[in-house]
C-alpha cells in the first residue's frame, strides 16, 4: 500500500500554481513509481494542460525508470476521463 501524501489544497487556476504543484510532484516522483493527483475546485483547462505536459516531459532518473501518473479532476463538471500516462 502506498502512503498517502497530502498537498495543501489550492485551485489550479494559474500557471504559477501549476508550476508550484509540478515542483511538488517532481519531488514525490523521486521516491515513488506511481502517483494519483486529485485536483479539486476551480480548474483552468490551460493550467491543467500545462501541468500534464510538464509531467510528461520529466526526464527519467535512470534507464530503468518507469513512472505512472494519473490526474483526476473533481470540480462538478462532467469531464472526459483521461487515461493514466507513463511519465517515462
Amino acid at each position: 500500500m502506498l502512503p498517502l501524501r497530502s498537498i495543501t489544497p489550492m485551485p489550479l487556476n494559474s500557471k504559477a500554481k501549476a508550476d508550484r504543484l509540478f515542483g511538488q510532484v517532481d519531488d514525490y516522483l523521486r521516491g515513488y513509481d506511481e502517483m494519483v493527483i486529485v485536483i479539486c475546485g476551480k480548474t483552468s483547462e490551460d493550467s491543467l494542460d500545462y501541468l500534464e505536459e510538464k509531467i510528461r516531459n520529466i526526464p527519467p532518473r535512470d534507464m530503468f525508470s518507469s513512472k505512472q501518473v494519473e490526474i483526476v479532476v473533481k470540480d462538478g463538471k462532467n469531464r472526459k476521463k483521461k487515461d493514466p500516462f507513463s511519465v517515462f
